[in-house]
C-alpha cells in the first residue's frame, strides 16, 4: 500500500490527467486501484472530483492550509476546467 502511494503522490507532480501519469487507461483505471487500495479515500470524494484535484484538497486540508491544484496541475490541458478562477 505505501508503494501504490509513493506512485501516486508522485504522478500527481506531473503535469496530466492522474489517469495518463500513471500510465493507466482513463479515470475509472485510477478509481479502480484507489478502491483496492484506498477504499475509504474513495468514499470520501462525495463530490466526485477528479483525482489529482481531489488529493491535493486532501493534503491541504490535513495540514490545514487553502485547498489549492497540486503541483502539476498548472501544466495540464484542463487546468481551467478545475480551477476556472486561476489559483
Amino acid at each position: 500500500m505505501r508503494c501504490i502511494a509513493a506512485i501516486v503522490a508522485h504522478a500527481c507532480l506531473r503535469p496530466d490527467h492522474l489517469w495518463r501519469d500513471l500510465g493507466l487507461s482513463g479515470r475509472d483505471d485510477v478509481t479502480a486501484m484507489l478502491e483496492r487500495y484506498f477504499p475509504t479515500l474513495v468514499i470520501r470524494n462525495t463530490a466526485s472530483l477528479r483525482w489529482k484535484k481531489f488529493l491535493a484538497r486532501e493534503l491541504a486540508l490535513a495540514r490545514g492550509t487553502e485547498p489549492g491544484p497540486a503541483p502539476g496541475c498548472p501544466g495540464c490541458e484542463d487546468f481551467g476546467y478545475c480551477f476556472p478562477h486561476g489559483h
